[in-house]
């Protein structure tokens, strides 16, 4: 799917109401399906009604003549329709929409965010949309309000997961966050409270903002490691902070952090990216996908990919350390 090729073409009532029709019909035979297979998820039996539905597990001759003319009607249903301009639903959704999409993307992506382009995002809320709008239905509401919520709650998946843990921060949030970053990266050598005096912030905002460091440093910290409490680095970069007083103490962190690793049953690839990510650059996620290639297909992955990759290799490392402060406090 290449988002550049779809242009803003607004939907008119009549059009809207068709495509929510359409979407509504075809929600209605994936529902039903997935009934039938509970145990398959959700976006898998759409995939197989829409490209594979001889993979469906169906038992008997009356669910396979079922499971035939349901397939077709979808397939008609997503044909290109004369009521919308000789669009299909798919491409109409997707226009009609992707004012959406470039508002979102441009209100967060002024600049990249650890080698995530607003093209990239761009491309990933476009995906959402044609992931998600055959799940709309006219009981979540209006389908313009559906799209908007989960295009808002993936760009915000996607912030939380470029940097460290900001739970579940909104745009007051995320833009302090956003703006203390950006000193703090201008100000390599100033404490957390000269950065914040820095940003002439409301003293409203200012408390706001302190505690969501707090908050972060919280979920980010190892207990009893002697990390510097002004550091706030990208992802598991905090691993790599601890002040080095002498080689000992060097040695004793690199054993510390080999050891938290090792322990985190980690998968090469998320190996690879954990340590990179604990002395992180500009653009080494876009670096980090040229390099890395999937385990099982051989082929390399987006950046996207390799964000999702980051964020679960993260998960790990905190379970485990989690563990080692329960053996320590003898839990």
């Amino acid at each position: 799917m290449n988002f550049k090729s779809y242009k803003y073409r607004k939907l008119n009532g009549f059009e809207e109401n068709f495509v929510c029709s359409v979407l509504s019909d075809i929600n209605s035979i994936i529902k039903k399906w997935h009934g039938i297979f509970p145990n398959i998820k959700f976006v898998k039996v759409k995939q197989h009604l829409f490209d594979s539905p001889s993979e469906l597990p169906v038992a008997n001759d009356a669910h396979r003549a079922e499971l035939a003319a349901d397939v077709e009607i979808i397939a008609n249903l997503r044909q290109p329709h004369q009521q919308l301009g000789n669009r299909t639903v798919d491409n109409a959704v997707l226009e009609g929409y992707c004012g959406i999409v470039y508002h979102f993307a441009s209100s967060w992506f002024k600049s990249d965010i650890n080698g995530i382009t607003k093209n990239d995002i761009m491309q990933e809320l476009y995906l959402k949309i044609w992931e998600i709008m055959y799940r709309w239905n006219s009981d979540r509401g209006s389908l313009s309000t559906f799209i908007w919520k989960s295009v808002q709650n993936r760009i915000y998946t996607v912030l939380n997961t470029q940097g460290r843990p900001l739970g579940h921060l909104r745009t007051t949030g995320l833009l302090l966050m956003a703006k203390f970053d950006k000193l703090r990266k201008a100000m390599p050598n100033s404490d957390t409270s000269e950065i914040i005096d820095s940003m002439d912030l409301t003293a409203k905002k200012k408390q706001h903002l302190l505690d969501i460091l707090a908050s972060v440093k919280l979920n980010s910290q190892m207990q009893n490691s002697g990390q510097n409490s002004d550091s706030y680095g990208d992802d598991y970069s905090v691993l790599g902070n601890i002040p080095k007083k002498t080689e000992n103490d060097e040695l004793t962190q690199k054993i510390y952090v080999k050891d938290i690793l090792d322990k985190s049953n980690l998968t090469l690839n998320e190996r690879k990216l954990i340590d990179a990510s604990m002395e992180p650059y500009h653009g080494w996620q876009t670096d980090m996908a040229s390099k890395i290639v999937s385990e099982k297909t051989g082929k390399k992955y987006t950046k996207m990919r390799i964000t999702q990759i980051l964020q679960k290799a993260r998960e790990k490392v905190a379970n485990t350390i989690e563990q080692q402060r329960a053996v320590e406090n003898g839990v």
